[in-house]
């Protein structure tokens, strides 16, 4: 091998070791802007190395002179793209990239009008300089305003860091950047333009640099914190310090550090923090401005889209209120209603001062659009946050033992400080069907509120209220999932109030769920799939009957479409719950008037298609209160035919549908002729006695 070639092979190296440092540390973080411009350097400082390696060992000097000049161009921008690098470690703004335009410039500049003179060497083509002293110039003062620019950033952050490890971290990058860029290339570089016969060490000195800079970027934070109590307020806050730090982006280059120093200025903390080893500690009982601190760290969490740190913070809030008094846990109260949607959105808000505030709410939505298993956790997660404390009264440490014996549960993160997070279990059982999560879940609850009945009832009682609180909270999602049906039936021997839905006047007691059984014969899932008549004299009788059937329809979860006439007794009747209108109208209406809600029933066509809008599923019950306004409207004839594309909807969506009809305003050959097209068919009439029992 020649001694070109030979030492010609640093360059190849210096890629190998470049992109293997940088891809690794992209690979663990790769939306952290810093991350990305590292690896751009060392793509371009590769690019760089390859034209070297061709430019020294090609045996022409026209090829030798186009990779010199390509590799000095990747060489000019590397510089600049290292600057913009530094600058992101305290702040990842894409304008930084401005910064690479004086480099571009200079070396437009300096390889379109400066004039260079090759010559082979014993170690390959080498270059010295010749010709116009401008762009010379030019080069040089860029590269140096651009060495000093970026040891003067890393020294200034060095200078700002409060985090040893941080610290440690820009210290090797600083003295890095000044051995091997600053002092080592300028001597190689002196040494190749004075034309003598040396060897290169251009690939070295990146060498050097990709290693020291991998040794800084992996560093770990060292020594644990001491050990601090757990129901203590700075013990609960330097845990919840932790977690931030570890959370946020940026861990090689130290970007994670200068944001928790940011986080620690905005929220004023600061004089409370300080560092035993790498570790953040607070050192303080209770601050006096402790609400403030509470609201702009909610603040800070919510601008920052840090939702799963709402989990770590908790305990936090709940220590404070333990010290607070009454003025300032009003405070405190107000803050946190303010910001009722994020901690919902974090489950948290069910675990605040044992679920208290929870009783300040009408109704929650944030379940409304995340999937059904999700759903099931976060609603057992936010009964666990609001009983967490009276089970630990009661079970102690008891209770984090039994969430390890169970399947799914075992995979909650819990703690004694009251700290919940289900996103380790979600992510592994994401796939899992909701009915397994809801059984195991109950089977542990009934469990362990058994017990608590058994030694403490009064406890229990409580713990059995706040259940009650949050399925009423949740309701939708949670009869939709069959989370109410199936507590009715786990906890049948322990509930002593029955649960209420939201603007419901009864309670929902193992009554309601027997009304479709009484009146149709069969529970209401048992009638998936099939149009139903259900015949009065009576109007009284038909009201109250859809009332029932509405009323086990949504503590069961289905969605509930009601066609009527606007102002009718059925309306005024269902109105309280929460179904879906549509009013049928013998006009149409102006555009200026007309609403989704309004459809002609002299066109079937218009109620046909209208149903059609509500995505029918074995989960629905349409409600069509009077058949006999269709008849009497637009004739037998039609209305038969328009029973029949119901009766074959119902068969094709699985959903259930009921149709009013008053057999005194017809005929019995009508009638007849209705019956053998629906399904089933139901004489209230005989039906009443029993329901009014």
């Amino acid at each position: 091998m020649s001694t070109a070639l030979l030492w010609s092979t640093q360059y190849i190296a210096t890629i190998l070791v470049g992109l293997a440092v940088s891809l690794r540390i992209l690979h663990k973080e790769r939306r952290v802007w810093a991350n990305n411009l590292l690896t751009i350097y060392s793509i371009l400082i590769s690019a760089w190395s390859l034209s070297v390696f061709i430019h020294r060992t090609t045996p022409y000097l026209e090829i030798s002179e186009f990779f010199f000049r390509a590799g000095a161009i990747s060489l000019f921008l590397a510089q600049s793209i290292y600057l913009c690098m530094a600058f992101s470690i305290r702040s990842p703004k894409k304008r930084y990239l401005l910064a690479t335009l004086p480099s571009f410039v200079a070396s437009i500049l300096y390889l379109g009008y400066g004039e260079f003179r090759f010559t082979y060497t014993s170690f390959g083509w080498s270059y010295n300089l010749a010709g116009d002293l401008l762009s010379q110039i030019a080069r040089g003062v860029t590269n140096e305003a651009y060495n000093l620019a970026i040891l003067l950033t890393l020294y200034l952050l060095y200078r700002g860091a409060t985090n040893p490890l941080l610290k440690r971290k820009l210290s090797i990058l600083l003295f890095t950047y000044l051995i091997f860029q600053f002092i080592g290339f300028s001597v190689t570089n002196l040494l190749l333009v004075l034309g003598g016969d040396v060897p290169p060490f251009g690939g070295i000195l990146h060498i050097g640099t990709f290693i020291a800079m991998g040794y800084a970027l992996t560093l770990k934070p060292r020594l644990t914190p001491p050990y601090l109590p757990p129901a203590d307020f700075s013990g609960r806050y330097s845990r919840f310090l932790n977690r931030l730090l570890e959370a946020l982006p940026g861990e090689a280059l130290g970007q994670r550090y200068v944001l928790f120093t940011q986080f620690v200025k905005e929220t004023d903390i600061e004089p409370y923090v300080r560092y035993v080893g790498d570790q953040p500690i607070f050192a303080e009982s209770l601050p006096p401005t402790i609400v403030s601190t509470i609201e702009k760290t909610l603040d800070y969490l919510y601008e920052h889209k840090l939702v799963s740190l709402l989990d770590s913070y908790l305990p936090v809030i709940n220590a404070a209120y333990t010290k607070l008094s009454t003025h300032e846990a009003h405070k405190l109260d107000e803050v946190l209603l303010k910001r009722v949607e994020f901690l919902t959105a974090g489950d948290i808000f069910y675990g605040i001062d044992g679920g208290r505030l929870m009783q300040k709410i009408e109704v929650d939505k944030s379940l409304n659009n995340v999937s059904d298993t999700e759903a099931a956790l976060r609603i057992y997660k936010r009964i666990l946050l609001a009983t967490f404390s009276d089970f630990i009264d009661v079970l102690g440490s008891e209770l984090l033992n039994r969430l390890l014996l169970y399947d799914v549960l075992k995979d909650i993160d819990a703690d004694v400080d009251g700290h919940i997070s289900i996103s380790k279990c979600l992510e592994k059982h994401k796939q899992d069907p909701p009915m397994k999560i809801i059984t195991i879940f109950n089977s542990f609850l009934s469990s362990a509120i058994s017990q608590a009945a058994d030694t403490a009832p009064r406890v229990a009682n409580v713990i059995l209220g706040k259940v009650n609180r949050i399925l009423e909270l949740n309701w939708r999602r949670a009869t939709k999932l069959g989370i109410i049906t199936t507590f009715r039936t786990d906890f049948a021997d322990l509930i002593s109030e029955p649960l209420t839905l939201p603007l419901l006047n009864e309670p929902v007691t193992a009554e309601t769920f027997k009304a479709s059984t009484l009146i149709l014969g069969q529970p209401l899932e048992e009638n998936a799939g099939q149009a139903i008549l259900l015949e009065f004299t009576t109007a009284s009788h038909l009201q109250m009957v859809l009332r029932r059937l509405a009323i086990e329809a949504l503590a069961k979860g289905y969605e509930t479409a009601v066609f009527t006439r606007r102002g009718s007794a059925v309306e005024e009747k269902l109105k309280p719950l929460d179904v879906q209108f549509i009013y049928l109208t013998l006009t149409r209406r102006s555009e200026t008037e007309a609403s989704k809600a309004y459809i002609s029933m002299k066109d079937p066509s218009e109620v046909l298609a209208a149903l059609t809008e509500l995505n029918l599923s074995s989960k629905s019950l349409v409600i069509l209160d009077n058949l006999t306004d269709f008849i009497l409207t637009i004739g037998f004839d039609k209305a038969y035919t328009f029973l029949r594309h119901l009766v074959e909807i119902a068969a094709e969506t699985e959903a259930t549908i009921l149709l009013g009809l008053n057999i005194e305003a017809h005929s019995k050959q009508e009638v007849a002729a209705l019956e053998s097209l629906a399904n089933l068919t139901v004489n209230l009439e005989t039906k009443i006695k029993t329901l009014e029992r």
